[in-house]
């Protein structure tokens, strides 16, 4: 009706408590009682009474003194609430944030302004019977999660002004109005689908029956009493008019069992079963409407309203493909889990995904040039291999004997997928993997399970963590990483992380009264005398394995601090195995203790 310029209104029995201004101002009163709460001026500022789309609240959010302002303007509502009372802290903040200039001239504006000013009515009232802000904001929280009813929280209308007043039948009882027009009295619908339960009169007694025992009997007098309550209804919707009513009728599908049609063309039909034999049609309909206006000539009128043409205008291109528009813009939330995967993946050119146990990455591959070799050189590569030898070192007895780990590496061959040739590759890397020196006189073959921490889980909270802090300092020489090691980190990029960190350790043991931070890495760099420290310095930087283990150290220093032991004082070390190129002299291995002061200032990173 606005958009043919016929201003009006809906009357309903809605509540005012379950309007959408009603959960607006909810969030409002929650950000007032905390001030503290950074979460809840959030998402108060979501709402419609600051009336900022995204791109200006994620603005305000990022703006640190745009965003220090609004704390300080929220704190001083919170003031004004407390020292003054809901009424003046709501009048300062429609203000000062111009609601009535900046929602009246919406479509709804007048309805929404409206249901504010009854809502803060409401909430003055009752703050003077409850005093203090968590008394009140708990009684209107029950308000908003479960409306009442009652004359004082019914929707009230926008203005005194003339408005055509859409109403149901029910809420018109007692209500007349100059004019009238009643445009669906065809409805002869007289029972729901699938119902549970029939209601029904018998003998002057209300009766309710299952679907599942009901009759035929039972169903025709429960239809029959719906019948019944829809002429009741009917009386009503001709009994509001003073001057005029309006009724639009015509054939519809169905129509029979509508308590006009009796009124109109079934007053000679006494029950159900003979309304519902009438046979109505558009030709029914016009003899009977012809004999009721010429009984009643002068008392009623007819209005022929002029038939529906849609015309639709061909398509331009009638023969054209058509397709969805892809889309292409990232959807990006600042709270998430966040891990090194997600972190490093832009340096990978590869979305991020949910973090698991690091394996290494790309697809299943054998070199051309090793076809003829079956050693670990040749070893399959990517992320399934990987996999493969991670589940070996997993699963095995570090003491194991060489039976033991030829049956675990054919047991994970198998259950990956590999052919059986490739057992004594991976029974060599298991042999090299654990008889190769970590330290002096430590080795994984001499660390008892009682030792050994597998797949250590961690999940660390993060209150707020950028790039540009963690780059920072990443790359500060005062802070002990190798240069090759700050220049790979000067690239990283990814978008601020609120939330969680979580990740992975393949294991963290304890030999000697030292803790050692393990993980396996089946990379491959070439042959032999490839894996030297020049070409591990160049992989950790490559890959960002040096943000991987400084991530785990945070995480293990805080498992050992609350324990009661010292990182510092009992951390040995950082040992990255690249398992094709481990040796008996301790070739293959990424030896790293970074300092305490980087660990701590990672640290506080997250905090």
């Amino acid at each position: 009706m606005s958009e043919r310029g016929v201003p009006s209104v809906a009357l309903t029995q809605e509540s005012v408590f379950a309007s959408a201004e009603a959960q607006d101002l909810l969030a409002l009163l929650r950000a007032w009682a905390e001030p503290a709460s950074e979460g809840r001026l959030r998402s108060a500022l979501a709402s419609e009474l600051f009336g900022l789309d995204a791109a200006r609240l994620l603005a305000r959010v990022d703006d640190e003194p745009a965003w220090e302002a609004q704390l300080a303007a929220n704190a001083e509502d919170h003031r004004r609430w407390r020292e003054h009372g809901f009424m003046a802290a709501w009048r300062g903040f429609f203000g000062r944030e111009r609601l009535a200039e900046r929602l009246l001239p919406l479509p709804d504006g007048e309805r929404r302004l409206t249901n504010l000013a009854h809502l803060a009515e409401l909430l003055q009232r009752e703050s003077e019977e409850r005093q203090g802000m968590a008394p009140l904001l708990a009684w209107f929280e029950g308000r908003v999660a479960d409306p009442p009813g009652g004359e004082e929280a019914l929707l009230r209308l926008e203005s005194d002004a003339a408005l055509v007043k859409i109403v149901t039948i029910h809420t018109s009882k007692g209500l007349q109005y100059p004019v009238v027009f009643c445009p669906f009295l065809w409805d002869g619908k007289l029972d729901a689908k699938d119902p549970a339960f029939w209601r029904f009169r018998r003998d002057g007694a209300s009766w309710l029956a299952p679907d599942s025992v009901a009759g035929d009997d039972v169903r025709l007098l429960a239809r029959s009493e719906t019948l019944a309550e829809k002429l009741r209804l009917l009386y009503v919707a001709l009994t509001r008019a003073q001057y005029r009513q309006y009724l639009a009728w015509g054939w519809v599908q169905g129509m029979a069992t509508a308590a006009l049609s009796w009124l109109l063309h079934g007053r000679d039909s006494h029950t159900l079963p003979e309304l519902e034999q009438l046979a109505l049609n558009p030709a029914t309909l016009e003899a009977d409407l012809a004999t009721l206006l010429a009984a009643h000539a002068g008392e009623i009128g007819r209005l022929d309203a002029s038939p529906l043409t849609l015309r639709l205008a061909p398509p331009e291109h009638a023969e054209a493909a058509l397709a969805a528009q892809p889309f292409t813009r990232k959807l990006y939330t600042p709270w998430r889990v966040a891990s090194f995967t997600s972190l490093t993946a832009a340096a990978h050119a590869a979305p991020a995904q949910a973090e698991a146990p690091d394996h290494d990455r790309g697809a299943l591959t054998l070199a051309e040039e090793d076809a003829a070799r079956l050693d670990r050189f040749a070893f399959p590569r990517g992320a399934r291999a990987g996999t493969c030898l991670h589940a070996m070192l997993e699963r095995v007895d570090f003491a194991a004997d060489d039976d033991t780990l030829r049956a675990a590496a054919v047991e994970q061959l198998e259950r990956a997928g590999f052919a059986l040739h490739w057992q004594d590759a991976a029974l060599d890397m298991l042999r090299r993997t654990l008889a190769v020196p970590l330290d002096d006189g430590v080795r994984l073959a001499d660390v008892p399970a009682g030792r050994r921490l597998v797949e250590l889980e961690f999940t660390l909270p993060v209150e707020r963590l950028d790039v540009a802090a963690l780059v920072g300092v990443l790359t500060d020489p005062a802070n002990g990483l190798a240069a090759p090691l700050r220049d790979a980190a000067a690239a990283l990029d990814f978008y601020r992380v609120v939330g969680y960190l979580k990740g992975f350790i393949d294991l963290v043991c304890e030999a000697n009264g030292r803790w050692y931070l393990v993980d396996y890495k089946s990379n491959h760099l070439g042959h032999d005398a490839a894996y030297h420290r020049e070409a591990l310095l160049a992989s950790v930087a490559r890959e960002h394995y040096y943000l991987q283990y400084l991530l785990y150290c945070v995480a293990l220093r805080r498992y050992l601090a609350v324990r009661g032991l010292d990182f510092g004082q009992c951390f040995g070390g950082v040992r990255y195995l690249y398992l094709r190129g481990l040796t008996a002299e301790g070739g293959g291995v990424w030896r790293d203790l970074p300092g305490e002061r980087l660990i701590e200032r990672l640290d506080a990173l997250f905090a």
